[in-house]
């Protein structure tokens, strides 16, 4: 019985990790207030700052998702390749899938050709690069 309700309880929890935001809703105000300067275009800011709000809100793919928009207002956002690697981390008590790691490391790869311009966006590189390496 004990088993069974753990069971359940992980299935439903793992159900809802996989929820996703509807875009375009006037309802990201009520997840919070997210700026992380960056020196991408300001366009590409706002964009930016939806997607570290929907990171830190547990909504991974809806974050990826908007890191792509930032590079379609921004190609040279390096910032939002690092995003796109963080995305892919999910959820940081487990280690991510394989296919993740390597995606990841692929994005990690573009932030670096990309470049980062400032000194604090060279240290999330290095930061998200080193942690991918040890899982």
């Amino acid at each position: 019985m004990v088993k069974t309700s753990f069971a359940i309880a992980a299935a439903t929890a793992a159900g809802f990790s996989f929820a996703q935001p509807a875009f375009g809703q006037a309802g990201d105000e009520k997840l919070g207030i997210v700026h992380f300067e960056t020196s991408c275009t300001p366009d590409a800011q706002k964009l930016f700052d939806r997607g570290m709000l929907y990171q830190h809100s547990f909504w991974y793919r809806a974050s990826q998702r908007v890191f792509e928009d930032v590079l379609k207002a921004d190609p040279e956002c390096g910032m939002a390749h690092w995003g796109t690697a963080l995305s892919l981390l999910w959820n940081p008590h487990v280690p991510p899938p394989a296919k993740n790691l390597a995606e990841g490391a692929a994005a990690l790869a573009q932030a670096k050709s990309v470049g980062a311009k400032t000194q604090r966006e060279r240290r999330l590189h290095r930061c998200t690069q080193r942690h991918v390496r040890e899982l």
